[in-house]
């Protein structure tokens, strides 16, 4: 149940990301009040996550994977450069959530 929440909550993060860059610093006041309710959501089911997993297990994966799915949405949408040192340490942030969540 816990991880259920916590990916959502992951998702909520992203979405407020997006929203953040989309504000073009924070001058549309749509996109920034969409950023501000994604956050506030995020960090509602975080709150809720916690409740049902440990803690530091908890942040280190909701962290892990915003940067993972952030890097992948810019690179896709925004055809950031993607290079092999940025593969390297997303595969090694993937990795390090699989073993948290693993073991």
């Amino acid at each position: 149940m816990g991880i259920v929440i916590l990916l959502i909550s992951t998702i909520c993060a992203v979405t407020g990301h997006i929203f953040v860059k989309k504000s073009e610093g924070m001058a549309k006041m749509n996109h920034t009040i969409f950023a501000l309710i994604s956050f506030l959501t995020a960090i509602i089911l975080l709150s809720i996550a916690i409740k049902y997993m440990n803690m530091g297990i908890a942040f280190a994966i909701w962290s892990g994977l915003s940067i993972v799915f952030n890097n992948l949405f810019n690179i896709v949408v925004y055809k950031e450069e993607f290079t092999l040192r940025k593969l390297k340490g997303l595969a090694l942030i993937v990795i390090g959530v699989i073993i948290l969540e693993a073991f």
